[in-house]
């Protein structure tokens, strides 16, 4: 169930993408401390993590394992020869999705108003309405690689998440754009599932 389990929790990832389109619709960037205010409210959920991080406990197969050894891992053991070969690849595999997935959700906004002419209201609503849909991607991901595998549920959301990026900056029309802003945050942010389990499956507990 890990692949379901990751999917549902990331996506609780793309809800703040959300809250902040609301704010935008509220005008929150136009007060005194314009964009910087964002920030403040980014604070809230660190308030909340202060008090359920002391709630989350160790898996079941990581205490026994704890139980069966002294033994204290090192920092460096990821990096031991029958493992530094996946964890270069997947490391390289992560930064190469990252990059260009980072730079499109973050200046996506910038590029709308200052490109193609869109106001911060509608910037907002498509915001609220593509998030709200392509978090769906993250829950799709977790059940598809539970049935698929890891690989071609990588393969299938990377290719996609590339197409509909690529159509997002080049279209011209605010019909097109707002199904192809709604497909980009499905496949690119919504492959994070299975970046998560191919990370943490490389090495035993």
């Amino acid at each position: 169930r890990r692949g379901r389990a990751l999917g549902t929790l990331l996506a609780c990832a793309a809800l703040g993408v959300i809250v902040i389109g609301i704010l935008l619709q509220f005008g929150v960037q136009d007060g005194p401390l314009e964009w910087r205010t964002l920030y403040l409210v980014g604070l809230l959920p660190l308030l909340l993590l202060s008090v359920f991080r002391r709630r989350i406990r160790e898996t079941r197969r990581f205490e026994e394992h704890r139980g069966q050894t002294d033994e204290k891992g090192s920092f460096w053991e990821p990096w031991q020869p029958q493992y530094r070969r996946m964890l270069v690849t997947v490391g390289i595999i992560h930064l190469g999705r990252s990059l260009p997935l980072v730079a499109s959700t973050s200046w996506w906004a910038f590029y709308a108003e200052r490109e193609r002419g869109f106001t911060s209201a509608q910037i907002g609503f498509f915001i609220i309405f593509a998030y709200g849909l392509g978090v769906l991607g993250y829950v799709v991901c977790g059940r598809l690689m539970e049935q698929w595998g890891r690989r071609p549920t990588a393969v299938l959301y990377f290719a996609m998440g590339c197409l509909w990026a690529i159509v997002l900056f080049q279209v011209e029309s605010k019909a097109v754009a707002f199904p192809a802003l709604i497909l980009a945050v499905f496949f690119g942010l919504g492959a994070a599932p299975v970046m998560g389990a191919f990370a943490t499956e490389l090495f035993p507990t």
